[in-house]
């Protein structure tokens, strides 16, 4: 048990990478809102707006702790030196790299909904790809590793306020639904 469990990175770890995940998901979530929301005033009231407003907020909580969740599992398989050793900065690289894919297939209209029900192993091949580019980039360039956590140290506070407004999105959700 004590070998298994020394395969898991350490809580502060486990948060750092988290926050750096809130912060890229959160951020483009916000972007696409603030898009959307000029054109929902006129139309729309506040309790309204405020509704439409947490299903991306909490979907975007769910889709950072989902992925971490993938990132963990992959540092308890693969060997040590893989993802283990770096897991902050290989993390939050692979984090980076696939929000700017999703982030190029929805500005270029890529139709994802199909694929995450029959090919989830496409998702997770992906993610193995991305944690492999991410080893390669901080395994060569100690730099990039130290640069990216010192980055990631830094945006806990903002991923901290994005976390309580994703929580707070899903209480606004859930109310909704009840009423």
């Amino acid at each position: 048990m004590a070998i298994f469990k020394a395969r898991f990175p350490s809580r502060e770890e486990i948060w750092l990478t988290l926050s750096s995940i809130l912060f890229l998901v959160n951020v483009w979530a916000i972007i696409n809102i603030l898009r959307a929301v000029p054109s929902w005033i006129l139309s729309r009231t506040i309790w309204e707006m405020i509704g439409i407003i947490s299903y991306p907020l909490a979907f975007a909580l769910f889709e950072s702790i989902l992925f971490l969740i993938g990132l963990i599992i992959m540092a308890v398989v693969l060997p040590r030196k893989i993802l283990r050793e770096n897991f902050v900065a290989m993390g939050s690289l692979a984090a980076l790299l696939a929000t700017l894919g999703m982030i190029l297939a929805h500005i270029y209209g890529e139709d994802f909904g199909i694929w995450l029900v029959r090919d989830f192993g496409k998702y997770l091949l992906l993610l193995f790809g991305l944690v492999l580019v991410s080893w390669v980039s901080v395994y060569y360039f100690k730099r990039l590793a130290k640069t990216i956590e010192s980055i990631v140290s830094r945006l806990t506070t903002l991923s901290t306020v994005y976390l309580a407004v994703d929580i707070l999105a899903v209480f606004v959700i859930l109310i909704r639904n009840i009423k």
